[in-house]
Formats: C-alpha cells, sequence, structure tokens
C-alpha cells in the first residue's frame, strides 16, 4: 500500500521540503482530518511527520485504532515497530512533537476544574493524548475561537495552546467570558532528526527494495524540487504543499486582505475547489468596505439598463475607462449583489418590500442600494465575514504582509510577520486585495490599515502598475482632525453645498451642481477654499425634508448624523464645515478581466487593482461593485492552474513626455525635513493634492528620493508601512509628473489647455483579455526609475 508523507505547518523547513518533494501535504490542525480522509479514500497510508499528537489524535477521531499506528523512531531498526504492524498500519507516526504543547498534563486540567468548577476545557490537537482525552473538547485555532463566540452563557475556558494565542483569543472574547493560559512560548518541533529518512513501507512491503518510484512516494512520484525560499521560518506562517505526479491535488490559493473583493475571492476559489488561506493585517472587519457609506451601485431595477450604466461609469471615467471592463461590472453586478443577499445583507426596502432607489453623483439612474442607511459596507462586511467563517476557508488575522515571495517569475507565496515573528506562506496562487492607500495624505476617510501594502509589495515584486496619478479626493469631509466622510447621498437627498457667503458655487464649475463627478467637486471646493482664506465651505442639509429634516437625516444616515453631532454641530438646523479629503485610488496593479497581473501566480482585485474600469475617475458607489464583480473572477481564475501567455505590444509614448518623470528640475541639495509618515502625508498632500504642478512635484520628487536614499531597518509593521508608504508616494508622484495635461481626478493646475487631453500610454503592456482603450500601463522599474 503506497504511503503519502503528510507534516504539520510548524515543522522544520527540511521537513517540509522533504514531505513536498516527494508528493506530500504539509497539513494545519484545522485540515489534518481532511488530509487523512483524502489518503485514505485513495487506499493510501499516511507517514505523520511531526506533529506526532496530531497524527495520533486525528486519526484516532477518525476511528483509527491504536494498534494500527505505530510510532517510528528514526534511531531505531524499522522504527521500533515490526514488519507486521507496519504493513497493517494506517497512520505511521515519527517521532517528533511541539515543546509547547507537550507541557500541557493532565493534572492542570484537574486543577483547572478543582478551581473553576463547569470550566470548559479545550485544547489543540497537537497536545498529548492523555490530555486531549481528558479535555472536553480539541479543535484547531478557528474552532477554539468558534467555541467562545458561541457560547450563550457566561463561561470560564481553559485553553491549551500558546500562551500569546490565548491572549489574542481572551482580547476579542465577550466581557461575559473568561479565558484561563497555559504555559508560554512558541511551538518549536523537538527531537526532529534532520534531515529524514522514511522506512521502507512502499507498495511491495516493509522489506521490499525500492525503485525508482517505489518507497514512501510510491503513488505519489512528485518531481523533486527545491524547497521554497524561507520555510523554515516557522511560527504560524508555514506552508501547504500538495500535487500528485504533475496533475493537480489541490490548488493552495493565499488570499491577502479582508475587504469585499479578498473575502469574495476566498469565498470564490474555495466553492472552486482549491485549499484558501486568507490573511490580513488586522481583525477581519479592518477594512476599507467596513466604513464605506454610500452604497453599491448595479442593475437591478427593470427601468434600469446594462448599456446605461456602462455609459455612466465610462463618463465618469473621462475617457479613460476601459469598455470591456465596465461591460463585465455591470453585466454581473446583479449577480453578486443576489449572491451579497443570500449571504445576508439586508439591503433597505420600501414600505412595500422593494429595494429601496438612492441616486448619488453622476449616475443617470437611481441604481444605488444602501443597508441600514449609511451603513452599507458594514453590512457587506459582518454577512461577509459570516460566510467566510462558515467556510472552509483558513484565517490568518494580524498577520501583515512584508513582501511577495517569487521563484523563476511566478508567485510563490507571501512573506508575512505574526506576533513579531517572519514566515512564508507558500501558494499556488496570490491574490492581493489590500485595499488602496489614503493614508499617503495629510486628510482622507481611509481607515488606518490603508497603507498600499499590496500596491507597494507588487512593485517591489516588479508587476505593471498603471494610473497611480489619479487618487480620488472625497468632497465633502467633516473639518477638523477626525475627517468623517459625509457620504455624497446626502447630496443625493438635495443637501446643498455654499460658500461663507451663502452662496451655491459649484454650478459656476459643471452644470450638475452638487452632483457633478467627485473631481469636479472636490477641486471646485479647493478653489472657494483658497478664494477665503482657507476656511472651509459648507454643506446645508437643513431643508432636504422640510419640518421633518431632523427626522430624515437621522433615519436616513444614522452614523453620519452621531458623527457630526459628536463634533457639537446641529446639521438639521444649520451648515456644517466640510473639506475634500483622500478617498479612493483608481489605478493600482495592472490586471486582466480576471484579476491577472504581469507576474504569473499573481493576481489583484478590488482598491489595489487596476482593471479598467474606474478610468480617470469613479462613479459614485462602484467600488464595492468592482470588488465583489472581480474578486468573484480573481478567486475563481486563481484557483485554476493556467496562465495565459503574455503578449507584448510595442511601447508608446505620449507627446510632450518627454524625460522619465517630467520633473527633472529637481534640485539635489533640496532641505528635506526628516522622514516621517506624517512629513509624507503633508508632502503628498501639498504637492500631489487635489491640484498639482510641476514645481509641486519637483519638490515632492526630490524630497521623497532624499527619503529613499536613507538607510532605515523596519522591525514592526508601523514600519514596514511608512516603507511601503515610502514606495507608493514616490509612484504615485512618478506618474502624475509624467502626466502634464488635466484628466478626471488628476488636475495640473500648469496644463495651459485645462481640457481632457487625448491619451497615450506611456508604455503598455497588456495581459490576456485586458482592455486596451485608453490604457496608460508602466512596469514597476519604469516607475520607480522615474522616481528615482
Amino acid at each position: 500500500m503506497p504511503v503519502v508523507p503528510v507534516t504539520y505547518m510548524n515543522s522544520s523547513a527540511a521537513i517540509k521540503g522533504f514531505v513536498g518533494r516527494h508528493g506530500g501535504i504539509v497539513c494545519t490542525s484545522s485540515n489534518a482530518r481532511t488530509v487523512l480522509e483524502w489518503a485514505f479514500a485513495r487506499g493510501r497510508r499516511v507517514l505523520f511527520f511531526p506533529d506526532q499528537h496530531l497524527g495520533r489524535n486525528t486519526a484516532k477521531a477518525m476511528g483509527v485504532s491504536e494498534d494500527r499506528m505505530p510510532m517510528w523512531n528514526p534511531r531505531r531498526p524499522l522504527g521500533g515497530s515490526s514488519a507486521d504492524a507496519l504493513g497493517e498500519a494506517r497512520v505511521i507516526l515519527w517521532h517528533g512533537f511541539c515543546s509547547v504543547h507537550r507541557r500541557f498534563t493532565v493534572d492542570q486540567i484537574d486543577r483547572a476544574r478543582a478551581e473553576h468548577p463547569g470550566v470548559r476545557v479545550i485544547v489543540h490537537p497537537e497536545c498529548p493524548a492523555p490530555v486531549v482525552d481528558a479535555a472536553d473538547e480539541s479543535g484547531s485555532t478557528a474552532y477554539i475561537r468558534r467555541a467562545i463566540e458561541e457560547a450563550d452563557e457566561p463561561t470560564v475556558f481553559a485553553i491549551g495552546t500558546e500562551v500569546n494565542l490565548v491572549q489574542r483569543l481572551a482580547a476579542q472574547a465577550s466581557a461575559a467570558h473568561r479565558l484561563l493560559p497555559g504555559p508560554g512560548g512558541l511551538p518549536v518541533l523537538d527531537d526532529v532528526p534532520d534531515p529524514p529518512r522514511l522506512p521502507g513501507v512502499g507498495a511491495g512491503g516493509p522489506g521490499h527494495r525500492p525503485g525508482p518510484q517505489s518507497g514512501a512516494g510510491a503513488g505519489v512520484g512528485r518531481r523533486p524540487r527545491p524547497s521554497r525560499p524561507g520555510a523554515d521560518a516557522g511560527g504560524p506562517a508555514a506552508g501547504i504543499l500538495r500535487r500528485e505526479r504533475g496533475a493537480r491535488l489541490v490548488t493552495h490559493v493565499v488570499v491577502v486582505g479582508s475587504g469585499i473583493a479578498g473575502i469574495t475571492a476566498a469565498l470564490h476559489a474555495d466553492a472552486a475547489g482549491a485549499a484558501v488561506t486568507l490573511v490580513t493585517k488586522g481583525a477581519l472587519q479592518d477594512a476599507n468596505t467596513t466604513v464605506a457609506q454610500g452604497g453599491i451601485a448595479a442593475v437591478v431595477f427593470p427601468e434600469d439598463s446594462v448599456k446605461a450604466h456602462i455609459r455612466d461609469t465610462l463618463a465618469a471615467g473621462a475617457g479613460l475607462g476601459a469598455p470591456a471592463a465596465a461591460r463585465v461590472l455591470a453585466d454581473e453586478g446583479a449577480a453578486r449583489i443576489d449572491e451579497l443577499i443570500e449571504a445576508g445583507v439586508a439591503f433597505d426596502r420600501t414600505a412595500g418590500g422593494d429595494l429601496a432607489r438612492g441616486l448619488e453623483a453622476a449616475h443617470s439612474f437611481p441604481r444605488v442600494l444602501h443597508a441600514g442607511g449609511d451603513a452599507t459596507g458594514r453590512a457587506i462586511e459582518e454577512a461577509l465575514v459570516a460566510r467566510l467563517r462558515a467556510s472552509g476557508v483558513r484565517v490568518l488575522e494580524h498577520a501583515f504582509l512584508i513582501d511577495l515571495v517569487t521563484a523563476d517569475g511566478r508567485a510563490t507565496g507571501v512573506d508575512l510577520m505574526i506576533a513579531g515573528c517572519r514566515g512564508i506562506l507558500p501558494a499556488d496562487a496570490v491574490v492581493l486585495a489590500t485595499g488602496g492607500a489614503g493614508r499617503l495624505y495629510a486628510h482622507t476617510t481611509n481607515p488606518a490599515v490603508a497603507t498600499g501594502d499590496g500596491i507597494a509589495a507588487a512593485l517591489r515584486a516588479g508587476a505593471e502598475v498603471a494610473d497611480l496619478e489619479f487618487v480620488q479626493f472625497h468632497p465633502t469631509v467633516l473639518a477638523g482632525p477626525a475627517c468623517f466622510l459625509v457620504s455624497e447621498a446626502v447630496r443625493g437627498e438635495g443637501a446643498t453645498i455654499v460658500d461663507a457667503a451663502g452662496r451655491r458655487f459649484l454650478f459656476d464649475a459643471h452644470p450638475d451642481g452638487e452632483l457633478a463627478p467627485r473631481d469636479v467637486v472636490a477641486r471646485a471646493i479647493a478653489r472657494r477654499m483658497r478664494e477665503q482664506d482657507g476656511r472651509p465651505v459648507l454643506l446645508d442639509a437643513t431643508s432636504v425634508r422640510g419640518a421633518d429634516t431632523a427626522a430624515f437625516l437621522a433615519a436616513r444616515f444614522p452614523t453620519i448624523d452621531a458623527a457630526v453631532r459628536a463634533h457639537g454641530w446641529d446639521w438639521a438646523h444649520s451648515p456644517i464645515p466640510i473639506t475634500p479629503a483622500a478617498h479612493y485610488l483608481m489605478g493600482g496593479v495592472v490586471t486582466d478581466l480576471d484579476g491577472r497581473t504581469s507576474i504569473p501566480g499573481l493576481f489583484a482585485a478590488g482598491e489595489c487593482a487596476r482593471t479598467g474600469v474606474h478610468g480617470a475617475n469613479r462613479l459614485a458607489s462602484n467600488s464595492l461593485l468592482e470588488g465583489a464583480v472581480f474578486g468573484a473572477r480573481a478567486g475563481a481564475a486563481a484557483a485554476s492552474t493556467g496562465w495565459p501567455t503574455v503578449r507584448e505590444p510595442a511601447a508608446v509614448v505620449p507627446s510632450g513626455a518627454s524625460g522619465a518623470s517630467g520633473a527633472s528640475g529637481a534640485s539635489a541639495d533640496i532641505a528635506a525635513p526628516p522622514f516621517s509618515r506624517a512629513a509624507l502625508q503633508e508632502l503628498m498632500w501639498r504637492g500631489a493634492g487635489v491640484e498639482r504642478d510641476a514645481p509641486g512635484l519637483a519638490h515632492a520628487t526630490a524630497v521623497l528620493s532624499r527619503w529613499a536614499a536613507a538607510v532605515r531597518n523596519p522591525r514592526t509593521p508601523a514600519d514596514f508601512e511608512h516603507e511601503n508608504l515610502l514606495t507608493v508616494a514616490r509612484a504615485v508622484v512618478a506618474a502624475a509628473s509624467v502626466r502634464r495635461t488635466s484628466v478626471g481626478a488628476h488636475f495640473r493646475r500648469d496644463d495651459p489647455a485645462c481640457r481632457t487631453p487625448v491619451i497615450r500610454s506611456v508604455a503598455t503592456r497588456h495581459a490576456p483579455d485586458s482592455p486596451e482603450s485608453g490604457t496608460h500601463v508602466r512596469s514597476s522599474a519604469h516607475v520607480l526609475q522615474e522616481a528615482r
């Protein structure tokens, strides 16, 4: 009977590499049973490398008797077992265990029960067999987290796992519960020979002399290849290896990010049969999606049409949107809305039970759906997180993306930092869904996690980026340090914007006034603020419903209403001060219509991606829809193993783009303040903000170059965020410097025409099926070279 080698994720790199080269699988405590079921269903026995306790406890829970789980001690002939025992074995346990989990004892459980009557004891299955047998329950971290979350009564838990993990679980648990910690330390597998030697228990039995396809790998026969770099990092960021005779056993997809794009990608990859791991730098709900207020646009009403949604999307994109991408967005939007409703999103409805219709800027039809008034993003995020936790997707929270791992020009995994420890998580496909980079700017609506991590990692890996100069500034944000967004849905309900003299000035800039595209409104507000010595303009919602305005605002916009009143304003009776703020990045990592980037194995979706759907400016409420539509496509594509051949059309240089960056006059001797996040944000706000010009961009280029030349040694996630922001800032400024004419959200004060020009690409290289209409694609090497 052939043998499948299996090892635990925290084993050494040598063991994981050995198992991988012999067609084996690296498992976690949450999927160990699935791995054994797979092997047993194919008539194979399992050689379970460390962790021996995980192998034994999992097999026992599946009904495998102790006498069919012999222990293999590599220091003894036949591993210390008999040939008969090995011949009858279902699971052969290789000697080796976790030094943390082995410290747990039955006495500890007995003491916990004596001191805390009614205590609920849950331990990791890596604990010794007597401990697992004595505990009330045994399960993975995800199982323990669910058990705590689902406990109805106040409960004392005794958790048998690493103390740092217990501390994180305790921080996330309800105040009604109490968690008792166990021994501390990180898991380190002890007593494991390196490298291991497989016993001769292949198809010919224990005494069979293995040939080229015999031995432990018989029936598996994976072609040997070097282990992936960094796989010895240990800790929770570890590998899942798989393959069988060159045919796919299961594709491992790693999704980075937990907003609508990331979770949707993970769920669709999971549905397509892949093994999926979703990693996120904070908690699952720490995403831009959670704070999205405006809504989600889709063609779901019979009076609306896909053609009209495409037309509105391309019009907002100022001629640079990709028609093919806009068609995918509009065509598939209704299906994604149905999917969200099925997941439990309670979109607002009329008294008759129909979906409520919202009108927002630049839409020709009221096609925007909301949930909880102005809490659409939160409702979507909560529903998707619930669906994710009920799926087979493995989740790693508080896992910071340090960088992409590549080999032979292909993405092969991610370098993560978890609880201060770095490790490599190998993957067949990586989906970046890390959101935007609003934290580049001193004023932004984005949460603290929006530091451009995915885009920066893609730039360093050599992926193509595009349209980074197109940063959308939301025009209506509460003036002050809080930068709380006031959704344009408020203007859609009839609110107006006036200057210090009480005049509605936006019709001077656009015939649609308050409902003009965001970039037009933001620039008009910025100009008027300059004209009135920096004083904010005012949003006037006092007359949206006459005498019922206060009740209407509280019901329709409960989140905004609470925030405004928390600042001491009664917006039902007085206008409130507002200012523009960085809100959304139209550009990002270039993808085709299925999320494929220029690096095989690397996908991107959501705000960090450049699908072409937004062009130079995003249509209101298209961002959530883009995350859902293209996240689904990227997840499904990542679950497959195919990668089309990339075509390379000739590069086209736009007229007037002489030189690399358009900021060649930057002085190398310019005085730069000490590097800090705050200094970078202020520099970007002044030099590459709502309005730009050559002197401001040249100054920003010089300062950023000076900062980039300094040697720093990042150690913490915050340090790495600083470096990511600097990387993306240089790319944004380089792109803004090259594009010397105004278009969409990119406005150059020094553009003499101040009109939408004919756009050509700086250097195009399209992925298969990528729309080619008016693209502006530049390789990351060019971007960084221009920035230098």
